[in-house]
């Protein structure tokens, strides 16, 4: 996973086989840094809402932050391990209906 995802965000639906994403959006900090802004628990209709379609083929990995962003960790994960709520990288591949995805990476900051 070496390349920026096509899309990150939150999970907010969970299907087998699919998922809805609300998209986070990315801005600029006044630092420069990078700053990903999401609904939280709130109203989430500001943002837009993105089909994520996996199949077998597709690689799932979570990414553990600790350290506030100093050290991190990849583990190896399933579908199983998606959950709604969790914050997920994903890139592939545009298609009818949203993004069909190659990989998924569900990030947790510990």
């Amino acid at each position: 996973m070496d390349s920026n995802p096509n899309l990150e965000g939150d999970i907010k639906e969970l299907k087998d086989g699919q998922l809805t994403v609300v998209e986070a959006i990315t801005a600029k900090s006044d630092n420069g840094g990078d700053i990903i802004v999401g609904p939280g628990s709130g109203d989430d209709s500001e943002f837009n809402k993105i089909m994520v379609t996996y199949d077998e083929n597709t690689l799932f990995a979570i990414q553990t932050i600790y350290d506030g962003g100093d050290i991190s960790e990849m583990s190896e994960a399933t579908a199983a391990d998606l959950a709604s709520g969790q914050f997920i990288q994903v890139w592939g591949s545009s298609s009818d209906s949203g993004l069909k995805a190659t990989q998924i990476c569900i990030v947790k900051v510990d």
